[in-house]
């Protein structure tokens, strides 16, 4: 899986400029992927992921399971919200 960058850290780097012979500036491609590398990731999402996980468990082990079975339904749609937010997180936000 890829990582999430923060783009207004990769606007403000620099690279060095060339020019070709229209006077057309370009930017070396090298530059620009080692500089992509050396972005902060905008968030990790294993950490996110775990996170929610470790939340819908803390949920389970707290609230749900009552033995009721009304109530124990609502742990079953808080849990399949906090799996489609892991979702979510692990596509980016993507379809």
């Amino acid at each position: 899986m890829g990582r999430l960058i923060d783009a207004d850290e990769l606007e403000n780097m620099t690279f060095s400029q060339g020019y070709n012979h229209d006077g057309v500036v370009y930017v070396p491609l090298l530059e620009v992927r080692q500089n992509i590398r050396k972005a902060k990731t905008a968030y990790d999402v294993d950490k996110v992921v775990a996170e929610l996980e470790e939340e819908r468990m803390r949920y389970f082990l707290t609230i749900a399971n009552t033995g009721d079975a009304s109530l124990d339904i609502a742990y079953k749609e808080v849990s399949g919200a906090i799996e489609k937010a892991i979702d979510i997180v692990k596509r980016g936000g993507v379809e």
